[in-house]
């Protein structure tokens, strides 16, 4: 108990310290950790360095270190630019202002797989059985247990490192059902591997792909930079890693808030985003995006004016 207070006590003093090194006019570009430090730097930081060189303003990466991390810092408006799920961005749009600026082109759809044989023949019929699927709050495990209104009535979520692993798991016999992105299934699925083994039984409604939002601290001429930066070529190379392992290597696009309406509901089980009980029901029906590459007119007007760097009033406390 001793050895767990410690550590407990060295992570925040660590938190604190990380925070408080970034000055009032540092803008803090972030996203889940889903990966480590060192992974985080090779992708995150040259999209920082990136907005700083184009926008004559101080971006740097801060990487969260783990999920209470980033959950507490979303929630009192720490981070400034934020790549992450639509659930997130949602969150953030209707909880602290954020703007969504600039996405990865196409939609998100997931899947179910069962084994071929199996007599599932809907997502209903595996209420109450197990599924492999990533740890909540990842956006594929959520859409499927949003589909289940009643607690009750949920399957149970086995939790995998990747989905590659959670289908080999369901053909494996570990679990009755494999989530699985559209992308992931096309990728898996050449000369029909995934088909002749298995059958899907749910597919979910497309949402807008991940994209970038920021804060309201990012003034509307710098906004206008940011979208700029991010959807030329320049920009395009700095997003590559990202665009890569998260877009399948698609263009970016703009996007702006109602795009993202209704899907902070996703999070309504998940602790520190719980919604009132009157929202908790999911009824969104997103307008497909017009893809597109080319740069657009944002909703904000253009300046040639550079925007001023925060002063202390302006920046979020440290946390």
């Amino acid at each position: 108990m001793k050895h767990l207070l410690t550590k407990f006590i060295v992570a925040l003093l660590l938190l604190q310290v990380s925070a408080a090194v970034y000055s009032a006019d540092t803008y803090i570009l972030t996203s889940p950790p889903r990966e480590t430090l060192e992974d985080g730097k090779k992708q995150y930081a040259p999209i920082a360095e990136y907005l700083s060189k184009v926008t004559g303003q101080t971006f740097t990466y801060a990487h969260p270190g783990d999920w209470l991390s980033y959950t507490k810092n979303m929630k009192e408006d720490y981070y400034d630019v934020i790549l992450d799920g639509p659930h997130f961005i949602s969150w953030r749009v209707k909880m602290i202002e954020h703007t969504p600026v600039v996405r990865f082109s196409g939609s998100l759809v997931f899947m179910v797989f069962v084994g071929k044989d199996d007599t599932a023949e809907n997502i209903d019929d595996l209420t109450g059985n197990l599924i492999c699927g990533l740890a909540p709050p990842n956006m594929a495990t959520l859409s499927v247990q949003a589909e289940f209104t009643n607690p009750m009535r949920q399957p149970l979520i086995l939790e995998v490192t990747d989905f590659k692993s959670g289908y080999k798991d369901m053909l494996a016999g570990k679990c009755r059902g494999a989530i699985l992105p559209v992308g992931v299934y096309k990728r898996m699925n050449k000369e029909g591997k995934i088909d002749e083994k298995a059958k899907s039984v749910f597919r979910s409604k497309p949402i807008p792909q991940q994209g970038f939002s920021v804060s309201k601290r990012i003034t509307p001429e710098l906004q206008n930079q940011i979208n700029t930066a991010l959807m030329s070529e320049d920009g395009h190379a700095a997003t590559a890693a990202v665009r890569k392992r998260f877009g399948g290597n698609k263009e970016l696009m703009l996007t702006n808030r109602e795009e993202y309406q209704g899907y902070y509901r996703f999070l309504r089980d998940f602790w520190g985003f719980e919604v009132p009980e009157t929202e908790v029901v999911l009824e969104v029906e997103p307008e497909p995006a017009k893809e597109v590459s080319k740069v657009a007119e944002p909703a904000v007007a253009k300046s040639e004016a550079v925007a001023t760097p925060k002063t202390d009033p302006e920046k979020k406390p440290a946390k």
